[in-house]
């Protein structure tokens, strides 16, 4: 069998591989249209509510790491702090307004309004420990950096935040009570964060350090959500906007 094989022509063995291809070819498209009927059946049992929402290119739709962007047409940025740069009077805008609320919708004590938006005071990476009142920067391995805790607007020493931590490592327990303020629009609520503690500290009034977040929290999402920052910004852009 072997020796009848091997003897063969290349012609003939052209043949053969040629009637082989056109058997996979054959097997490929029976396959293609048993797919397309079972996706026809499901259609045609599609519900109407489904079957009139507006079609969507599944190619359009991807969440990925690495992307090749050979086949790519449009792009797409982000609006804030990408296309548009804002000055440091938009942190102060949001830093004011939130303030308002705070003091007309929640009661928050009318000195308060007294307080300013500090450009210097806040960066960017702070956490806000819910529990222990204090505004912490952690580096890489999760430790307290050395100048990085605040309560209110005082710099704790090393031997206050081992006393409140046990060290200067953060650990996982400790972590749950930790909020990060990490893009460039939480600076004007962790400057408020601050100065509210810092109020309540200065009167020495008893206070919840989660309370003193969520309020802030609640104005903030105020001051965005009911157009008042965008407005206000729309009515000078060039005091708000970086031109470019």
């Amino acid at each position: 069998h072997f020796c009848s094989v091997a003897s063969r022509s290349p012609r003939v063995l052209g043949l053969l591989e040629e009637d082989e291809g056109n058997q996979n070819l054959s097997d490929e498209i029976s396959s293609i249209r048993r797919a397309y009927a079972v996706m026809k059946e499901r259609f045609v049992q599609m519900p109407d509510a489904i079957r009139q929402m507006p079609l969507r290119n599944p190619e359009g739709v991807y969440v990925n790491k690495n992307l090749k962007l050979e086949d790519i047409r449009v792009y797409g940025f982000d609006y804030d702090y990408t296309l548009a740069h804002y000055t440091a009077n938009v942190q102060s805008l949001i830093y004011d307004l939130a303030k308002e609320f705070l003091v007309d919708e929640l009661r928050y004590p009318e000195t308060i309004s007294e307080s300013k938006y500090d450009n210097s005071f806040p960066i960017r990476g702070l956490c806000y420990d819910k529990f222990k009142g204090c505004l912490l920067k952690l580096d890489f391995f999760g430790s307290i950096e050395p100048d990085g805790c605040y309560f209110g607007r005082r710099k704790l020493t090393r031997s206050e935040i081992d006393e409140l931590y046990g060290s200067r490592h953060i650990s996982h327990d400790q972590l749950q009570g930790l909020v990060r303020l990490m893009d460039f629009f939480c600076f004007s609520e962790a400057c408020l964060i601050a100065d509210i503690v810092q109020h309540f500290v200065d009167a020495k009034l008893e206070f919840d350090a989660s309370y003193v977040y969520d309020d802030v929290k609640k104005a903030i999402i105020h001051v965005h959500l009911s157009g008042l920052a965008h407005r206000r910004i729309l009515s000078n852009p060039g005091k708000y906007l970086v031109k470019n």
